[in-house]
C-alpha cells in the first residue's frame, strides 16, 4: 500500500465522508459504484516485472483499422451517415456497458475524478465537478444538487476566504505574486464533513498541502457559472412547472445551504472582478496571468477559455441579479448576493463584460475572420481548452445566431486541424516561452515509469535519478524543461476530453443554424453550412466512440499505460505511448478514466440524437 502524507491517504479505499445519525440519504440518491479494495499508487510506481509486463502488452496490443479510423474495441463500427435509431441504441449500448458509470459519493454528490490507483488523481478538483454535470444534471439531478452545495461549502472555507480578500483588497496579489496567490481549485474529498443539517462544515475542507499551482481562473469561473445556474433553472426562479429537477429546491436554499450558496456566488463574483483589474489604473483588464486547463507555467498575456468562461458566468450573475423578484425569496436570494458582492454593481458588471468580450473577440472573432488561427495566448495558439470554449455557454455573437454558428464552427474546425492525432487531440503543440522550445511531456513516452526503467526502456545513459512529475509541479519553465528530457513532442499522449467538448460545440453549431432555417433568413447559407455540420458530427462521434477500450481478439486483458487493467469501456483521459519489445513507440490505453469526458460525451450523444430529430420534422 502507497502512503501518501499529504493526502492522508492510509487505507486501501477512500475514507468515507463523515455523516451524523439525523443526516438521511435517499435510497434514489445511492448511485455508487462498489470500490472494492484497491492500492493506491503514484506516477513513477511500476516495478520491474510490472513494466515488462506492460512492454509484452504493448507488443501484442493491434486496435482495428476501418474506414480511416483507429478503432480500440470490437463492438463499433464507423457511421457513415447521421443515424439518430442507430445512435440511440449505441447510447443505450454504452450505457448497459457502464461507460457512464461512475464513483459517486451518495452523500457530497462528488464523482471521483478518476477511476484509478493513482492517488494523485483522488484529489477534487472544481473543474471536475461542473463538467461531470453534463451527466449528473440528466441522470441523477439530486446528485448534482448535492455537488453543487459541497463545492459552496469548499468556496466558504477559511482558505478560499482568504484568497478572496486579499485579492479584492489588491488585484497585484494575484497578478503580480506567486503561483500559489490565488483561490484553490483543489481538495481533497476525504475531509469533507457534514454538520447535523445535512450540509458541509466548511471549515473541515482540507487542501492538498503539496499543490503548488493556483493560477487555474476557469474553475472558479465554471463554479460561478454553475452556482447561479442552479438558481435559474430552480422552482425560486421560475415559480412554475418548467423548473428542471436540478435546480436548487427550496429545501435547498433554505438555512445555512442560503447563505453557502450566495455566499460563494458574491465571493467569486468579486475575486473575478478583482483578478481582471489592472493594478495601476483600476481599470478591467484580462491580460491576467493564468495556467488554464493543464495547471503549468502561467501565461501573463491571459487565456482566451479562461477570459470567455469569466465573461459567461459574470453575464449568468448579471442575468440573475435582473430577474423581475417575483417572490419574497427570490428577492432574498437576490438581496443575499448583493450583500456578499457590495462592489459588484450593475454598472461594474456591465464594464467588466463588455471588456472580456472585447479581449475574446480580439482573440478569437477577429482573426477567424481574417483567416487566421484563433488564440488560447500567444505565446502558443492552439490548445485543446478552446474546444471547452466552443462547447461552452460563451456566445460570440449574441446578436446574430448564424454568425454565432460560423465562428463557433470554424474554430472548432480549425482546432481539430491543429491538433488532431490518430486516436484524440494533443493538448497543445510545441511552442516558445521565455525562448525555450518546449512540448507536452505530462503523460508523455513511459510516463508511469520510475526514472531508472524509463531511462533503460527508452535507451538513455543512466543520470542521476530524475524528479517524479506526476501530475504537476510544472508551473515553471525550468520545471518544464526537466519534465520534457525524458520525451519527445511526437510520442504527445492524445487526449479524449477535446473530442467530446468538440462534439458538444457543434451540436449547438448546429442547432443554431436550425434555427437560423426555422426563421426563414439566411436559408441558402445556413442549410449549406448545415451539411458541413453534420459531416463533422459524424467525425467526431466516430473517433469518440473509437477510443472507447474493450476487450479486443486476442487480447481480452487489457492494460494502461500504468500497468494496472483498464476498465473496460470507459472512455479515457487519453492515449499514451509506451515503448514495445522492440523499443518501438504504441498508443495504448492511458493511465486514468476520465468522468469529465465521459459526462460530455453523454451529454453530446443525447444532444446530437435531438438535434438530428429537430432536422427531420424540419424537412418533413
Amino acid at each position: 500500500m502507497f502512503i501518501n502524507n499529504a493526502l492522508n491517504y492510509r487505507v486501501t479505499a477512500p475514507r468515507p465522508v463523515s455523516v451524523p445519525p439525523s443526516v438521511k440519504v435517499a435510497a434514489t440518491d445511492r448511485v455508487t459504484v462498489p470500490l472494492g479494495r484497491y492500492q493506491l499508487l503514484r506516477f513513477g510506481s511500476l516495478d520491474a516485472h510490472k513494466a515488462a509486463e506492460l512492454r509484452t502488452f504493448a507488443t501484442q496490443w493491434q486496435p482495428r483499422k476501418l474506414d480511416g479510423y483507429t478503432i480500440h474495441n470490437e463492438f463499433f463500427t464507423p457511421f457513415k451517415t447521421m443515424d439518430a435509431a442507430a445512435l440511440t441504441e449505441l447510447l443505450a449500448d454504452l450505457e448497459n456497458k457502464g461507460s457512464f458509470d461512475f464513483r459517486t459519493n451518495p452523500v457530497t454528490g462528488l464523482v471521483q475524478t478518476s477511476e484509478t490507483d493513482n492517488a494523485h488523481m483522488l484529489r477534487q478538483w472544481f473543474t471536475d465537478s461542473c463538467m461531470v454535470g453534463h451527466f449528473q444534471r440528466k441522470k441523477h439531478p439530486g446528485m448534482w444538487r448535492k455537488n453543487m452545495l459541497t463545492n459552496a461549502a469548499a468556496l466558504n472555507s477559511p482558505d478560499a476566504i482568504k484568497a478572496v480578500e486579499k485579492t479584492v483588497a489588491d488585484p497585484a496579489w494575484y497578478r503580480e505574486g506567486g503561483l500559489m496567490n490565488g483561490v484553490f481549485h483543489i481538495y481533497l474529498p476525504r475531509s469533507v464533513a457534514m454538520d447535523t443539517d445535512g450540509l458541509p462544515k466548511p471549515e473541515a475542507i482540507e487542501l492538498d498541502k503539496t499543490w503548488f499551482n493556483q493560477k487555474r481562473l476557469a474553475s472558479q469561473a465554471l463554479m460561478l457559472n454553475h452556482l447561479v445556474d442552479t438558481i435559474l433553472a430552480g422552482p425560486i426562479a421560475h415559480q412554475g412547472d418548467d423548473a428542471a429537477p436540478w435546480g436548487f429546491t427550496e429545501k435547498d436554499l433554505q438555512g445555512r445551504g442560503k447563505e453557502l450558496v450566495t455566499t460563494a456566488i458574491g465571493n467569486m463574483a468579486r475575486y473575478l472582478i478583482a483578478v481582471n483589474t489592472d493594478p495601476k489604473t483600476g481599470k478591467p483588464n484580462f491580460k491576467t496571468p493564468s495556467a488554464s486547463s493543464w495547471e503549468e507555467a502561467p501565461f501573463k498575456e491571459g487565456m482566451t477559455w479562461d477570459a470567455a468562461i469569466m465573461v459567461a458566468s459574470l453575464e449568468k450573475l448579471q442575468q440573475l441579479l435582473e430577474l423581475s423578484p417575483s417572490n419574497k425569496k427570490l428577492a432574498t436570494l437576490q438581496s443575499k448576493i448583493n450583500a456578499a458582492a457590495p462592489t459588484v454593481t450593475p454598472d461594474q458588471l456591465k464594464r467588466y463584460i463588455q471588456a472580456g468580450r472585447q479581449y475574446v473577440a480580439s482573440r478569437i472573432t477577429a482573426p477567424l475572420k481574417a483567416g487566421k488561427a484563433p488564440v488560447q495566448t500567444p505565446n502558443r495558439p492552439y490548445d485543446t481548452s478552446l474546444m471547452l470554449l466552443a462547447a461552452s455557454d460563451y456566445r460570440f455573437d449574441p446578436e446574430d445566431t448564424l454568425s454565432d454558428a460560423r465562428t463557433r464552427f470554424k474554430l472548432i474546425k480549425q482546432t481539430k486541424q491543429a491538433l488532431l492525432g490518430e486516436n484524440g487531440l494533443r493538448r497543445y503543440n510545441e511552442y516558445q516561452l521565455k525562448g525555450e522550445t518546449l512540448h507536452d511531456s505530462y503523460l508523455n513516452i513511459a510516463f508511469h515509469f520510475p526514472d531508472k526503467l524509463r531511462r533503460l526502456a527508452l535507451n538513455i545513459a543512466p543520470a542521476k535519478a530524475g524528479k517524479e512529475y506526476g501530475s504537476g509541479d510544472a508551473s515553471s519553465v525550468d520545471d518544464l524543461k526537466q519534465r520534457q528530457a525524458l520525451s519527445k513532442f511526437k510520442h504527445t499522449a492524445e487526449w479524449g476530453l477535446g473530442l467530446s467538448a468538440g462534439l458538444q460545440g457543434l451540436v449547438k453549431v448546429k442547432n443554431d443554424v436550425l434555427t437560423t432555417v426555422e426563421a426563414g433568413k439566411h436559408v441558402a447559407e445556413a442549410t449549406a453550412l448545415l451539411g458541413q455540420v453534420n459531416e463533422e458530427i459524424i467525425d467526431f462521434i466516430n473517433r469518440n466512440i473509437a477510443a472507447i477500450p474493450g476487450p479486443m481478439a486476442g487480447n481480452t486483458r487489457v492494460l494502461r499505460a500504468d500497468g494496472t487493467e483498464c476498465p473496460p469501456y470507459k472512455p479515457l483521459e487519453a492515449y499514451e505511448v509506451v515503448p514495445d519489445n522492440n523499443g518501438q513507440p504504441v498508443k495504448i490505453p492511458g493511465a486514468h478514466t476520465l468522468p469529465w469526458h465521459a459526462a460530455q460525451l453523454y451529454d453530446a450523444l443525447h444532444q446530437v440524437i435531438a438535434a438530428d430529430k429537430r432536422e427531420q420534422k424540419l424537412a418533413a
